[in-house]
């Protein structure tokens, strides 16, 4: 008779046994969100998911691809919190929103390798606009500078003054924000110029090509859009901090504008 015969162990080590089971196949069959002192489990409801849950999802998805990937949160949930904040810019930021984006994302990983040799939550931040241009044709949701971008401007420059607004928005928009606050077009540009000279002589390269790749990012514009120029206007800069000799670099997308401008263009007279 072998000890190690289930049909051998004593009733209550099988009941033990048992529950063990049980709650082995409960975790099995759940996604986990965890750091070090906690972990919650993930619901199928997406609305109710944190970053921490969006973090752990892309991680999941990693094996099914053969995509090696190795979750840190302090650096991935940062990376989802970022993709969330340029999806809200195009008013898309809810959680099915980035849901959907980090799927596409999978879709065309290929694409995204090719681009940046690994795939990673910090890599597929890059790919936002991409996204946004795959969307159906008569998916026409266009949100207006009013209700939906002109509050997040709001609220970064009450937290983080004009360098949040270029770091996050970009120049053209950031320009068509102080256009809004009535300052004259010639006060904009050389307070533009004035900050990035500053992160130069700092040599803040790394906060100059955000502000250069988020200018990108949030176009299409309008035509005849304020400072859609800013690569000539501020030339020296891009030259001086090397955005221009980055992959990343080239001309703003075309297409339409994912935002709807009419109620902006109501106060610029001259746009």
């Amino acid at each position: 008779m072998s000890v190690r015969d289930a049909a051998n162990f004593p009733e209550d080590v099988l009941k033990v046994i048992d529950q063990i089971q049980k709650v082995v196949k409960d975790f099995a069959d759940t996604t986990i969100s965890s750091s070090e002192a906690t972990i919650k489990i993930v619901t199928s409801d997406i609305e109710s998911w944190t970053l921490k849950d969006f973090a752990r999802y892309f991680a999941d998805k990693c094996p099914q691809f053969d995509i090696p990937f190795v979750l840190q949160f302090n650096r991935d949930v940062s990376g989802i919190k970022s993709i969330k904040e340029n999806l809200m810019i195009a008013a898309r930021g809810g959680n099915k929103d980035l849901k959907q984006y980090i799927d596409w994302a999978f879709d065309n990983r290929n694409m995204i390798i090719n681009k940046d040799k690994y795939f990673t939550i910090g890599t597929i931040a890059k790919h936002i606009n991409l996204f946004l241009q795959s969307l159906p044709d008569d998916d026409n949701y266009r949100p207006s500078w009013g209700e939906k971008l002109l509050p997040l401007m709001i609220g970064e420059y009450q937290k983080n003054k004009a360098v949040g607004l270029l770091v996050r928005f970009g120049i053209p928009l950031t320009a068509a924000f102080m256009r809004m606050a009535k300052l004259q077009d010639s006060q904009i540009k050389s307070g533009i110029g004035d900050r990035l000279t500053g992160l130069v002589s700092d040599k803040e390269y790394q906060v100059i090509a955000k502000i250069a790749r988020q200018s990108t990012n949030c176009s299409p514009y309008p035509d005849n859009f304020f400072m859609i120029d800013w690569r000539d206007e501020f030339s020296p800069i891009w030259d001086i901090s090397g955005c221009k000799t980055q992959s990343w670099w080239h001309e703003d997308f075309v297409g339409q504008p994912y935002t709807e401008y009419d109620e902006f263009k109501k106060y610029n007279d001259s746009l």
